[in-house]
């Protein structure tokens, strides 16, 4: 009885420190890393954070507030076109002309050069630790730990995704 009292006790404290993971990187607070605890006002700064996140309504340059998902995206394609101005078809390029940055020459042919393995592995490792995860699940500190079992696989299907566009 005792040994299965121990075990649950085990598994409460496992799955509590995952909810904790979970929470900690939802919110995206820095400071619980330090060792704050699970507590309401972490909760609270999750929700804040959610709720930063979302868009109610948006205003277009008129001054006329839209509140549609299909009016966020007219109001997005509208203010870009203002900005780049229509797509010319017959040269196959965007005018450009009122756009006042540019890019170097060197940033154009490094646009064009490979990727490299190292350039990749850096990537991965500039990722932050205790950030929330990808679409993929994962976030950076994973990466960090288990670089030597997955490191190979990333870099790999990095480089295929630049060379045909395709990730496994």
């Amino acid at each position: 009885m005792a040994a299965k009292e121990k075990e649950l006790r085990k598994e409460v404290g496992q799955a509590a420190r995952m909810e904790e993971a979970f929470f900690k990187q939802k919110s995206r607070i820095q400071w619980l890393k330090e060792g704050d605890s699970n507590t309401a006002y972490f909760h609270r700064m999750a929700k804040v954070r959610q709720s930063k996140n979302h868009f109610v309504r948006i205003r277009y340059d008129t001054g006329i507030w839209v509140e549609s998902e299909e009016g966020f995206a007219q109001v997005a394609v509208n203010y870009f076109t203002n900005i780049i101005g229509s797509f010319n078809q017959e040269v196959g390029s965007y005018n450009l002309s009122e756009y006042d940055k540019r890019i170097t020459g060197e940033q154009v042919r490094s646009l064009g050069s490979p990727i490299s393995r190292q350039e990749v592995k850096d990537v991965m490792w500039s990722l932050n630790p205790s950030k929330a995860p990808g679409l993929d699940g994962y976030n950076g500190s994973f990466y960090r730990a288990a670089w030597s079992l997955v490191g190979e696989e990333c870099i790999v299907a990095i480089l295929d995704f630049f060379a045909t566009g395709y990730i496994p």
